[in-house]
């Protein structure tokens, strides 16, 4: 006869009850629960958060039979709280615990998701917050920076070129959502005025887009909250964000930033800038290597005739030409005597 899965061990079917109470008339204070279809591993666990409560005099489980799926928990206490009282607390105390471990695993595994998001380049944009009135850069260039005295400048590998996507009000990555399909992009965040370059965060478009709504929504109840009569004031964040803009860089081929690198970010040189068109001028004007050279001494259309292979009605020396003209000449001659005349 083959066993049942595992998992029907623990199902409650129809009339099941999960706990069943039975208060022991022995022992004063004292209640006996079972818990059907459960492993006992939860009853230690139970009985341990139990025995940290100071009004629980005794806290223990039991197992009836091992084919069974059930535990009998017995619970006595001093008479300030009744057992069940202390079951329910000892349960939130233990779904507390297991928060913090699920928190604590959360934080162990994220630092592996980001490990595996570098495995795969990711969409990287360049943040840059400026003055409302000031001019945007249109190309800015982000490299490694040299760690060793003396380097010459950055690598054409270890630096990428960004070209302005678009400019916002806010910092929202919304604002250059028709640039970037991917749903996570990589941002770069730069303060042109210190010069300060934040660490790259991965950031989900739809999970700012959440944050955004509950902003907002949570504005709202702040402005209902405030009295009609009474205009609140407005944040020193709000007024300094009114004077600003955030300019978005995209880059201008497929580009990767290491997220350990120290980086720099600098305006494109002049230099830089020219040398970037002609790259572009020399693309397009490669010669075609299936287009012949018409120089080449070898092209059919630098074959010449051999002597005396000229076409008979092309020989500008036959009689028959210098009588055409000869023709042409006595007509001429004809009409100027009858002019005279």
């Amino acid at each position: 006869m083959n066993a049942p899965a595992a998992f029907e061990s623990f199902l409650l079917f129809e009339g099941d009850r999960k706990i069943e109470i039975e208060k022991d008339t022995k022992v004063p204070n004292a209640t006996i629960f079972k818990f059907n279809k459960e492993d006992h591993t939860l009853g230690n666990l139970l009985k341990h958060q139990l025995l940290k409560n100071k009004n629980v005099l005794f806290a223990g489980y039991r197992n009836p039979h091992p084919l069974e799926h059930l535990f009998l928990l017995r619970i006595q206490t001093d008479g300030h709280i009744t057992p069940a009282d202390a079951l329910t607390e000892a349960i939130n105390h233990l779904l507390s615990e297991l928060t913090a471990i699920e928190e604590g695993f959360k934080n162990f595994i994220e630092p592996l998701k980001v490990l595996e998001q570098e495995q795969i380049p990711l969409s990287t944009v360049i943040r840059i917050r400026r003055k409302r009135g000031g001019a945007p850069s249109d190309w800015v260039v982000a490299s490694k920076r040299n760690r060793v005295e003396g380097e010459d400048e950055e690598s054409e590998s270890s630096r990428a070129v960004f070209k302005l996507a678009a400019t916002a009000d806010k910092p929202s990555i919304s604002a250059i959502s028709n640039v970037f399909q991917p749903s996570k992009v990589a941002i770069v965040e730069y303060d042109l005025v210190n010069g300060v370059i934040n660490k790259p965060q991965i950031i989900d478009k739809h999970q700012e887009q959440i944050n955004e709504a509950a902003a907002m929504v949570e504005k709202m109840d702040f402005a209902e909250g405030v009295a009609k009569n009474e205009a609140p004031l407005a944040s020193n964040e709000s007024l300094d964000d009114e004077h600003y803009v955030y300019d978005f860089y995209a880059p201008s081929q497929s580009t990767f930033l290491n997220f350990d690198d120290d980086l720099v970010i600098r305006h494109i040189t002049d230099e830089e800038r020219q040398l970037m068109f002609v790259d572009d001028l020399s693309d397009d004007s490669e010669p075609d290597p299936d287009d012949p050279d018409s120089n080449d001494e070898n092209d059919y259309r630098n074959e010449y005739p051999d002597e005396g292979e000229f076409d008979e009605e092309h020989d500008t020396t036959s009689d028959d030409d210098f009588d055409h003209f000869g023709d042409d000449d006595e007509s001429l001659h004809d009409y100027l005597e009858e002019d005279d005349k």
